[in-house]
């Protein structure tokens, strides 16, 4: 238990016998910051996206960058150059103002930020109400790329687990461009959205640019489950 949780509860506790326990504070909710998470996807595609952002959100993971969200959506974030693991812990609500990395944010389909140079994300409550979120997990698949030889890539379920074709995006970035191009699995194929894409299932991909095929969980988290291909 950290040392401003233990005096917290030895606080409470002291408060409760004097003032009655109505009167102790509680944990608040981790509300989002004057940028939201949700509404940076679609500021990345805008003619002027944002280069700098407010945030709060909680953390749902830590280790080399942090998983942020803060109820709008998901955010990846480098802390700083002096980040270390043991700063900032799962549960906590942290602020910072960030740059917003346009490119990798259309290709991963989560905004990727990074605090700015002499600057650190700040915690601002330590394990606010509520259950520390969980980042969700893909299924256990593989998705093959392989060349036709013509410029384009036929993309290949290797299994061993299905999903759902709706749950499947491809995002393109277009490399001269930088347009980001996305579709669902179904649209490119006979399938219906809910139909399961099993082993031996393809899809043929000929848009130019920077292409990955991306799980994305109801909740809006998107995590790649393919290598990524260009086609000139």
């Amino acid at each position: 238990m950290r040392r401003r949780a233990l005096l917290t509860s030895i606080a409470t506790a002291s408060l409760a016998g004097c003032l009655g326990a109505a009167e102790v504070s509680e944990p608040q909710p981790c509300h989002p910051g004057e940028d939201t998470l949700g509404s940076l996807l679609d500021a990345v595609t805008t003619e002027h996206p944002p280069n700098t952002v407010r945030i709060r959100a909680e953390v749902a993971r830590v280790g080399y960058r942090l998983v942020l969200t803060d109820g709008t959506g998901w955010g990846v974030l480098d802390p700083s150059d002096e980040y270390e693991a043991g700063d900032i812990e799962r549960g906590d609500c942290v602020a910072a103002t960030c740059y917003l990395d346009e490119d990798r944010t259309k290709q991963t389909g989560i905004p990727r930020l990074s605090v700015h140079r002499g600057e650190a994300a700040t915690v601002v409550d330590e394990g606010p109400a509520g259950e520390p979120p969980t980042v969700p997990t893909p299924p256990e698949t593989t998705f093959d790329v392989r060349s036709d030889g013509r410029e384009a890539v036929v993309v290949h379920h290797v299994g061993p687990a299905s999903i759902p074709a709706r749950r499947l995006q491809l995002r393109n970035v277009r490399t001269d461009e930088g347009l980001l191009d996305t579709a669902r699995w179904h649209e490119l194929t006979g399938k219906g959205p809910d139909d399961p894409v099993t082993e031996g299932d393809t899809v043929r991909f000929e848009w130019p640019g920077t292409g990955v095929v991306c799980w994305r969980d109801e909740s809006g988290w998107v995590e790649s489950v393919s290598e990524s291909w260009t086609i000139e």
